[in-house]
């Protein structure tokens, strides 16, 4: 009986010594990351904290990979130019051409006359077609209208404009009923 106490108790040493033995390891291995942790000038719990955001990060990407893909119109495109450009004073009317106006006499509503655009590999090309009130400088509202639709289409539609062409397609000018005498 005596013989067997003493092997158990040697086990039991055995097996204490071997959780010291570990214990050790895993403090030198930890203690070994601290270091290199402290010699690159990072905090042991932010090292941690940036290996969570590393994976949530990823599962975020795999995720918006996941949901599906959104596409744009070209038509939207075209409208966001349309309404962008009659935002800018100056700017009477897109022009439809000679099919567009007769359309537009029958109360057919277009809201892309006037636009043409083209969208290849998420770069934008737009031209318009303007009408322009009478007595406003030409370049400048030109100019006013390329700015505000290159950065209409790009904040709605996250889309790159490469170029914007306008084409004053004529000049609107007030009638002078109040000239008539």
């Amino acid at each position: 009986m005596e013989d067997e106490t003493k092997i158990v108790e040697e086990n039991e040493v055995k097996e204490a010594e071997a959780k010291e033995t570990e214990a050790k390891e895993t403090q030198a291995r930890d203690s070994s990351i601290l270091k290199d942790t402290v010699e690159q000038g990072e905090a042991p719990e932010n090292k941690k904290a940036d290996n969570a955001a590393e994976e949530t990060d990823a599962a975020d990407d795999s995720e918006e990979e996941n949901i599906g893909v959104v596409r744009i119109a070209d038509d939207v495109v075209a409208m966001i130019a349309s309404y962008s450009a009659l935002e800018i004073d100056g700017v009477s009317a897109m022009s439809g051409g000679t099919t567009g106006d007769l359309f537009a006499k029958v109360g057919y509503k277009n809201p892309t006359k006037g636009v043409k655009v083209d969208v290849t590999d998420g770069v934008v090309k737009v031209d318009l077609a303007i009408i322009m009130d009478y007595g406003f400088n030409i370049p400048a509202t030109s100019s006013k209208v390329q700015a505000r639709v290159k950065q209409s289409i790009e904040n709605m539609t996250g889309l790159e404009v490469d170029d914007v062409n306008v084409r004053i397609a004529g000049i609107k000018i007030p009638s002078d009923s109040s000239k008539a005498d």
